[in-house]
């Protein structure tokens, strides 16, 4: 202080210490220290668990988090902790690379691979598969290294999959996609935007589903004025690409079907991301994780119908509202041919006399 307070008054001082690299320098020199002090920690617990997941940052490289759990016991206190430990940049991304990548990375921690406990991953299959996956490669050198899979992850894949089961649903969310990309590929589109709805579109990614809920709860909240936007786009006097794509969307999210999604993903999302939220809380026991996911389960089970009617009813309404022709599904029916025709059909190909005596064996039973 008495150095800061002396160069703030002017005093004339050889060396200042206040250069970007002598920051950066006294940053890793404390960074050094804290990573020192936990893994002394972590050698007295001798048990540990390791949480490894990895990102991609601004300049779309990798990045590999470590975090490790153990328990830290000073006097009668006992605590869990999660400290983190470091970011590193993985070599592969396959199972093999990222296993190396792992071990490599306790074993320069000066932390023992047969005192670990506990690994926790992403429910991507790289990671959590059963037989060639990261948790199974490091399980083969440490039996007693359980794996747990994230909850929250697991929740979320659950979400990925049952929207894939339905085509229109599929549909739906590769149009959200496609509304963002229009809209953020130019800055007059997204300009546009945001000035008449005072907020922009929100991408729809497959690893959260919260960003889900906050592009659906937008388009619904704000379905009337993106569509001016998108009216507006279409004029002559922007490029022909931004016409195109603006008059595409506008086909694309004014139809009964979508108007339907958008109402269905409108209410379950709010419950899935509460959940996806409440699983994220600090010290939550695993009772407590199955009790909250039985609970939505419930809840989305009960209230399907209701959601569904209510939807249909929203689609309804803002059809009749925006002059929007209410589409129908033409459905192909069957002819109800009966088995015993059916097989009769089959039959005349090969053997017109077989074709006789079934059916006067079945005229036979028929009468008796």
């Amino acid at each position: 202080m008495e150095h800061l307070t002396k160069i703030n008054l002017g005093a004339s001082v050889s060396v200042s210490y206040l250069s970007p690299e002598t920051h950066n320098e006294f940053i890793n020199l404390l960074g050094q220290q804290v990573r020192s002090t936990i893994i002394r920690r972590i050698q007295e617990a001798k048990y540990y668990c390791v949480i490894f997941d990895s990102t991609p940052d601004i300049s779309h490289n990798d990045q590999m988090s470590q975090v490790l759990r153990y328990v830290h016991i000073e006097g009668e206190k006992v605590a869990v902790v999660e400290p983190f430990i470091d970011f590193f940049e993985p070599k592969g991304k396959n199972a093999e690379d990222l296993s190396n990548d792992i071990i490599a990375k306790i074993t320069s921690d000066g932390l023992d691979i047969q005192n670990l406990r506990g690994q926790a991953y992403d429910n991507a299959a790289t990671m959590s598969g059963i037989h060639n996956g990261v948790q199974a490669r490091i399980k083969a050198l440490n039996l007693k290294a359980i794996f747990v899979a994230c909850t929250n992850h697991s929740l979320n894949l659950a979400g990925v999959h049952t929207a894939s089961e339905s085509v229109d649903s599929v549909t739906f969310f590769g149009t959200l996609e496609k509304l963002f990309a229009f809209f953020s590929a130019s800055t007059v589109r997204w300009n546009a935007l945001v000035a008449v709805t005072g907020q922009a579109v929100k991408r729809v990614t497959e690893t959260r589903w919260s960003a889900r809920h906050v592009a659906v709860k937008m388009l619904k909240n704000k379905f009337e004025v993106v569509l001016e936007v998108l009216e507006q786009l279409t004029d002559s006097s922007q490029t022909s690409e931004t016409r195109s794509g603006a008059s595409l969307l506008l086909t694309a999210i004014q139809s009964f079907n979508f108007l339907t999604f958008l109402g269905f993903w409108a209410a379950v999302l709010p419950e899935v991301d509460d959940a996806q939220i409440y699983l994220q809380q600090r010290g939550l026991s695993v009772d407590k994780c199955a009790q909250k996911l039985c609970a939505l389960k419930t809840l989305l089970v009960e209230s399907r119908d209701r959601f569904v009617q209510e939807a249909i009813d929203f689609a309804k309404t803002l059809c009749e509202k925006l002059g929007i022709e209410l589409e129908t599904r033409r459905i192909r029916r069957k002819k109800p041919y009966m088995a015993m025709n059916l097989l009769k059909m089959q039959l005349c190909l090969t053997n017109r006399k077989s074709v006789e005596r079934l059916s006067h064996h079945s005229t036979r039973s028929f009468k008796k």
